[in-house]
């Protein structure tokens, strides 16, 4: 009964690169100590196809997974529904440390603002059912704005919590976190990193709708029947439309 307690996520590092275009290639390195308990059904990670900033808005997002490894070892992997998003299933693992490395790309993360532009991003953490010791993250620009125009903060806890258990470096291009404290289950770290407008260029209108009905094919079909609809009720006004007086 004490294997349960022993698994932990001993390590949890995530490098998010912003594009110009503001599109996020994110690595992230997870290390695990499983001992037959719940980590040994595989890797606890479910990637939110909602984006959440700190203000209470909400985004559907594109996802792209580009490769998970294990160990080193290309990891074969599946995606399963999970409660807000596709949950990465790794299958079972024996007991000992296992690092994994997944890595995807995603987009509509950056928020644009009057005086300033900032990714408002949430390490991810609070999925796993058993607490993770150690959490970090880098940020990097795409590129080298001076560490004075750059600002950095973290929220630590629940969702929704304010807890301050970090430290952040800045310098030229770029920000780090890391925490201060281990984190029981479903704690997290929450990072934001502002920065002038003018390095990450907005997406055009174009490329939003093109990745909003990626995702959202029922609203692609939606629209279309308001389309045939709306077409079909003109065709019949017109006819109905009496003709010049003679």
């Amino acid at each position: 009964m004490g294997a349960h307690a022993a698994d932990r996520v001993v390590d949890w590092h995530s490098t998010i690169r912003i594009g110009v275009d503001g599109i996020l290639t994110v690595t992230e390195r997870i290390a695990l100590e499983v001992e037959g308990g719940a980590l040994s059904r595989g890797l606890c990670r479910e990637l939110p196809l909602e984006h959440r900033d700190r203000f209470g808005g909400r985004a559907s997002v594109p996802l792209e997974i580009l490769g998970v490894t294990r160990n080193g070892a290309a990891q074969t992997w599946r995606l399963a529904g999970g409660e807000r998003g596709d949950r990465i299933a790794t299958g079972a693992l024996e007991r000992g440390r296992h690092v994994y490395e997944l890595q995807y790309r995603t987009a509509l993360q950056v928020g644009h603002f009057v005086d300033h532009d900032e990714l408002f991003w949430s390490l991810g953490a609070g999925d796993c059912p058993t607490g993770v010791e150690h959490m970090s993250a880098e940020v990097l620009l795409p590129q080298p704005v001076a560490a004075t125009e750059l600002r950095a903060e973290a929220y630590t806890g629940r969702p929704g919590a304010r807890g301050r258990n970090y430290q952040a470096l800045i310098r030229d291009g770029a920000v780090g976190f890391t925490s201060t404290r281990a984190f029981a289950p479903r704690e997290d770290m929450a990072i934001v990193v502002g920065f002038p407008k003018g390095v990450v260029e907005p997406p055009p209108l174009w490329q939003r709708a093109a990745w909003f009905f990626s995702r959202n094919s029922h609203t692609v079909a939606g629209f279309a029947a308001i389309a045939l609809i709306g077409g079909f009720l003109y065709r019949r006004k017109a006819r109905r439309a009496p003709g010049p007086a003679a």
